[in-house]
C-alpha cells in the first residue's frame, strides 16, 4: 500500500505545513477535493473503517476488494484496547485522483 497516515491536528495545533504537502504537490494542485471524515466518540472502530475505506481505494472497486479472512487491515492504526490510538485529525498522503462520469 503506498500512503501512510499523517497527523495534522495533534493537540490543539494545526500543522498547515503538513497539509499543504500533501494538496500542494504537482500531480493533484488545482484538482478538485473530496474529503471523507470519519468522526465519533472513543473505541467506536473510526479507524477500523478507515482502513477498509484505504482497501476499496486501492483496490478501484474491484471485486474481491475485501480482501481475505486472514488478510491484516493496513493503513490507519487500530487495536482492540480501554485508550484511543488515534487523537486529532489525521489525513492520508497519498490522494486518490479518480475519473468522474463528468470527466473531473
Amino acid at each position: 500500500m503506498v500512503g501512510q497516515p499523517v497527523p495534522i491536528l495533534i493537540d490543539g495545533e494545526f500543522h498547515i505545513e503538513k497539509l499543504n504537502a500533501i494538496f500542494n504537490r504537482e500531480d493533484v494542485c488545482g484538482l478538485p477535493a473530496c474529503v471523507i471524515a470519519i468522526a465519533g466518540p472513543m473505541r467506536t472502530g473510526k479507524s477500523f473503517l478507515l482502513c477498509y475505506l484505504l482497501r476499496y481505494l486501492t483496490n478501484a472497486g474491484c471485486d474481491g476488494w475485501m480482501g481475505g479472512e486472514n488478510e491484516p487491515l493496513r493503513g490507519f492504526h487500530h487495536e482492540q484496547s480501554e485508550d484511543g490510538v488515534t487523537k486529532g485529525i489525521t489525513i492520508w498522503n497519498e490522494p486518490f485522483i479518480v475519473n468522474t462520469p463528468t470527466g473531473k
